[in-house]
């Protein structure tokens, strides 16, 4: 991997660690039922764009055929798209398994597994977001071509 790869992913963590300290630094306190919506509507959206992500992926491996793709395999940008896309559904893999263990009937405080979450959403967002425009531009050059 080359420097600015490194320096990308790097920019990615150290943003959703700021975010998270940002969340924990105004110290956000939530009723349980309150917390219990949170992780619901966390573990809905994860869960939905982990399927769009899926889709996305088998999409990308039913167009092989296509001179663009052909292109970007042999320049090495297809593997980085790909598996940039596999990381991102791993996040949202992540984030989803972490909200189902936050809406468990849990005796003590939530705070930590709450921070949690809050981490692996910025980053999921962040890579969403990455991964995201990558699949855009492939899609409108296939579409004009």
């Amino acid at each position: 991997m080359i420097i600015s790869a490194k320096l990308i992913e790097l920019f990615k963590l150290s943003t959703a660690i700021f975010i998270t300290w940002m969340f924990h630094r105004y110290n956000f306190r939530f009723q349980p039922g309150e917390i219990s919506t949170l992780a619901g509507v966390l573990a809905g959206a994860s869960g939905t764009i982990l399927g769009f992500l899926i889709t996305a992926i088998a999409l990308m491996a039913s167009v092989m055929d296509r001179d663009l793709l052909k292109n970007l395999r042999s320049t090495g940008g297809y593997r980085i798209l790909i598996s940039g896309s596999f990381v991102c559904a791993f996040l949202f893999l992540l984030l989803l398994a972490s909200s189902v263990c936050l809406l468990l009937p849990w005796a003590g405080e939530k705070q930590l597994l709450l921070l949690l979450n809050i981490f692996i959403g910025s980053l999921a967002a962040i890579q969403l977001a990455g991964t995201g425009l990558g699949f855009y531009r492939i899609i409108m050059s296939i579409s004009r071509g």
